[in-house]
């Protein structure tokens, strides 16, 4: 019932940090007629990850509406009241809830593209299709699901285990499903917008004024600035400032410069401005990335 989503909609994407890792892990299964819930926010922020092994479910949140068909993973982050139910007779679902020890990050799709692995962090999407990973989540949260009546120390550490995988399993597939949207996007990109990135792309290492990428694609500003925020989904700051530090994770560790050297490269002079930035699209510090590099190359 669910496929991927069309163009024009971009599927939210969270960050979640596991240090410290999440608390108070969950993993209850039901099978029901007449599926109807209504949801309440959570008193602390609380993810849940759902296997749909039979049936279909549909989920109004924030005014929009979501389907999910038989055999789809999909995530909930409990922010906010939201309403679900399904025309199918019978839904069976197995799904894994844990409270975080901080409220999860949105991220945007070239994040989620360009992410580079770390052991702190994960992402979680708001759902996935891919046959083979939904299975693997599957049968991982229905093991879940026995082991939960037991209260013994090993069997929760298996419990946590099996969420840490779910969590790689869900991150890779975040990664997975932002690179092949973004490629299919790329292919439909307009012509201004494909001359706009060009020059952003070149001129990485000073400001540019909208103006003059406007000329540079030969079209006015008033309607380069639409065409970019309809087929970007992001302004051309945004982008800009996303390359610039894409740029800089380079120079910081393949080039091994400082995090002062790389701003100079790339137009950022401010280091306390353009370490707030690196956090922003990374998730995490400089020197963090740096490390994470490091650990990378050795292993």
């Amino acid at each position: 019932m669910k496929g991927v989503t069309d163009l024009e909609q971009v599927p939210p994407y969270y960050l979640i940090r596991l240090d410290p890792p999440p608390q108070r892990l969950d993993v209850p299964q039901y099978r029901m007629e007449n599926h109807h819930q209504l949801y309440q926010p959570a008193d602390v922020p609380r993810m849940e990850i759902t296997f749909l092994q039979e049936g279909s479910v549909s989920e109004k949140r924030g005014g929009k509406e979501v389907d999910y068909g038989e055999g789809t993973v999909y995530t909930q982050l409990h922010n906010r009241s939201f309403e679900q139910y399904s025309k199918a007779p019978v839904v069976q679902k197995f799904f894994m809830a844990f409270n975080l020890a901080e409220a999860p990050r949105p991220l945007h799709e070239e994040e989620v593209a360009n992410w580079v692995n770390t052991v702190h962090c994960a992402i979680l999407p708001e759902y996935i299709t891919d046959h083979a990973a939904c299975e693997r989540i599957g049968n991982l949260l229905k093991t879940a699901n026995k082991l939960i009546i037991y209260k013994d120390m090993i069997r929760s550490l298996k419990l946590r285990t099996i969420m840490y995988e779910c969590l790689s399993v869900l991150t890779e597939q975040s990664v997975l499903q932002a690179q092949e949207r973004l490629q299919r996007i790329s292919r439909m990109q307009s012509h201004y917008t494909k001359r706009a990135k060009e020059y952003l792309d070149g001129n990485l290492h000073r400001r540019v004024q909208v103006a003059e990428v406007a000329e540079y694609a030969g079209v006015s500003y008033d309607h380069l600035n639409r065409v970019f925020r309809q087929e970007m989904n992001m302004t051309m700051l945004e982008y800009a400032n996303r390359a610039r530090i894409r740029r800089v994770e380079q120079y910081i560790t393949e080039d091994g410069l400082t995090l002062e050297q790389a701003g100079d490269r790339v137009g950022i002079q401010d280091t306390k401005y353009l370490s707030r930035l690196f956090h922003r699209y990374t998730g995490i510090s400089a020197a963090e990335y740096r490390r994470i590099y490091r650990e990378r190359k050795e292993v």
